[in-house]
């Protein structure tokens, strides 16, 4: 029987795996206002969301989710717990 992955957030599932890659929204920690942002762009538990990259010098990452491209900070993307796929 194979054990699930590990949540992590989703800033260090990035750094661990190369783009493209995704992941499934597993739930949020972190600063309650940054959470409420990121539920209020459409970022909700469940959702499979997928890394492209990051701008030079720790700059926004880039996600696809559904036909959408998004550009999350680093502290963003650590609010993010998510299981790989």
């Amino acid at each position: 029987m194979a054990s699930s992955p590990t949540p992590l957030n989703l800033l260090e599932f990035c750094r661990s795996h190369a783009a493209p890659s995704a992941a499934q929204i597993h739930g949020f920690e972190g600063e309650p206002s940054v959470v409420q942002r990121l539920q209020e762009i459409g970022l909700h538990h469940g959702i499979q969301i997928g890394f492209l990259g990051q701008a030079p010098f720790h700059g926004p990452m880039l996600f696809r989710i559904g036909p959408t491209v998004v550009a999350l900070r680093e502290e963003e993307a650590g609010c993010l717990i998510v299981n790989p796929l």
